[in-house]
């Protein structure tokens, strides 16, 4: 499984880092790449510390070299790959250059995947119908409502039962990032609480998952986790979450200005606890546990 992010796109250098805990790739090629253009190449090679205190080994898998843009508005297209390899880095998951805010943790796994990996994924069988339409909406418009509602099978039965929201996420989060995930909650009063919440954290964590004992609605601004300009004017949409819905976030999102009211008991904020810093977590109260270990296994509680 590989790692990584294209962090700038700057004038004519691309920069970022690609790991992989099976195979060494330090002194390996990327290329970057225009559509079918190749647009320049360097090697796997830079220390970065901030690696190796993650515990990527020494760190050296770094990687910044020039490239030659025929319009500078090419540098938003393009993409890094692994030469001799499938594997590519797409900005759509990395740090917009310049952005205001806190740096969100770049999304790995299955939301960097290409959409044509994901529907090769689930031709073969690997992804239910429902973890991939999650993934191909939720990597377009950072945001995606997910029913927590377990089909009833037995006629006998006047009530559908409703999934564990900490479970489904873990399974979810888990699916997001190819491996097992602990989790932590945290209780908030409203929305506004959760945005001031994450601005204080240094690192946003790259998703959220909210849910709330009563019906709550509040406003995302879809897509505009891939907007350069996040003070968008586009519309805001209304999304609904309750004891029977979680609703997933891109921490890039946007929220509506209208904030509508919260519901008594608060919002439940889900987040990977490995993206989140222990220090902005310590007045709350939280709750934690680790996530099953297959997460590419279709759950027929999940589904939509």
């Amino acid at each position: 499984m590989l790692r990584g992010a294209i962090e700038k796109v700057q004038g004519n250098t691309v920069g970022g880092w690609i790991y992989s805990p099976s195979v060494d790739l330090r002194g390996l090629t990327v290329l970057a790449f225009v559509d079918s253009l190749c647009v320049g190449g360097g090697k796997v090679e830079i220390k970065r510390n901030d690696l190796a205190e993650a515990g990527l080994d020494d760190g050296r898998f770094g990687f910044s070299f020039p490239v030659t843009l025929a319009d500078p508005a090419d540098g938003k297209r393009l993409i890094v790959k692994l030469e001799g390899s499938d594997a590519l880095l797409v900005q759509a998951t990395s740090r917009i250059v310049g952005a205001a805010g806190p740096a969100p943790k770049l999304p790995q796994g299955a939301l960097a995947m290409t959409l044509e990996t994901l529907q090769w994924m689930q031709g073969r069988g690997w992804l239910s119908q429902s973890d991939y339409d999650f993934l191909r909406f939720f990597r377009q418009l950072g945001v995606y409502d997910r029913t927590l509602t377990i089909p009833v099978e037995r006629p006998d039965r006047l009530e559908a039962d409703v999934r564990d929201p900490a479970h489904a996420v873990g399974e979810l989060m888990g699916l997001m990032n190819l491996g097992s995930v602990e989790t932590v909650r945290v209780n908030l009063p409203s929305t506004g609480d959760v945005v001031a919440f994450l601005k204080k954290q240094g690192t946003l964590p790259s998703v959220i998952a909210l849910w709330a004992r009563e019906r709550a609605r509040l406003d995302i601004v879809e897509g505009s986790h891939l907007q350069a300009d996040r003070a968008s004017s586009k519309a805001s949409v209304e999304y609904a979450l309750g004891p029977d819905r979680l609703l997933f976030i891109d921490a890039r999102c946007t929220f509506g200005e209208q904030m509508l009211p919260p519901p008594p008991s608060g919002i439940e904020v889900f987040m990977n606890a490995a993206e989140v810093s222990p220090e902005a977590i310590a007045p709350f109260k939280t709750e934690s546990a680790e996530m099953p270990k297959s997460p590419m296994r279709a759950s027929a509680g999940a589904r939509r």
